[in-house]
């Protein structure tokens, strides 16, 4: 496989689903990101506990909770057909909240925070434990959002899957090239890229993009 370093700038629109936006550089596109999660949703899933009592339900649910709700993803690219959001905008960099001592100043602490519940669940579960109740709360110390994304560029798609966290006024993403649901030139591709971009109000983001991809070797014959 062939090593191709990569870099260039990112500018991208945030959204409640995730985020458009177009990469310039080396790597020449545009791309939608998707949250698995998305804010205001809850994830939930069921775990049993037996034991020689009866056995204990419990729903384990994460929800997103963001202080400053974004809009919704529009039907069109907003970079489609060479069209720049940006244009005639003046960014102003946000005034990030203040936390308590010894807490990290991660942006997602002020604006997003990610909550898991754990509820007992009293009508499945059985022996002692029927009828049960109680519920538990933890807000995570390093709230992150996984997703996945999708950068269209002239010598094939690239599919990528991401972790998303902040640092401050940065967003910053690590992502993960999926060769196989990739195209083109990038079918078979591996590699890791990360992204980091400052925010601005309403949902602007500017910042670059590094990384590297492995590209698999093409041996093309001509015809006899």
């Amino acid at each position: 496989m062939n090593k191709i370093q990569v870099q260039g700038e990112i500018k991208s629109l945030g959204w409640r689903e995730g985020a458009s936006g177009k990469l310039l550089g080396d790597i020449n596109g545009l791309f939608q990101g998707y949250r698995l999660h998305q804010p205001g949703a809850s994830l939930s899933n069921t775990h049993k506990i037996e034991s020689d009592n009866g056995t204990l339900t419990l729903t384990l649910s994460q929800e997103v909770r963001i202080r400053h709700p974004l809009p919704s993803r529009p039907p069109n690219h907003p970079f489609k057909d060479g069209q720049d959001p940006f244009a005639g905008i003046e960014l102003v960099a946000p005034r990030l909240p203040d936390l308590p001592p010894g807490v990290k100043n991660s942006g997602l602490k002020g604006n997003m925070t990610t909550v898991v519940s754990l509820k007992v669940d009293p009508t499945t579960s059985t022996g002692i434990f029927a009828g049960a109740q109680g519920e538990m709360n933890v807000t995570l110390a390093e709230p992150a959002v996984n997703g996945f994304m999708e950068i269209e560029t002239d010598s094939g798609s690239i599919k990528l899957n991401f972790r998303e966290r902040m640092e401050g006024a940065q967003v910053i993403n690590t992502l993960w090239i999926d060769g196989a649901k990739s195209t083109g030139l990038y079918q078979g591709a591996q590699g890791e890229l990360e992204f980091r971009v400052s925010i601005y109000p309403p949902n602007f983001a500017m910042g670059r993009y590094s990384g590297v991809i492995w590209i698999e070797d093409r041996v093309t014959t001509s015809p006899s």
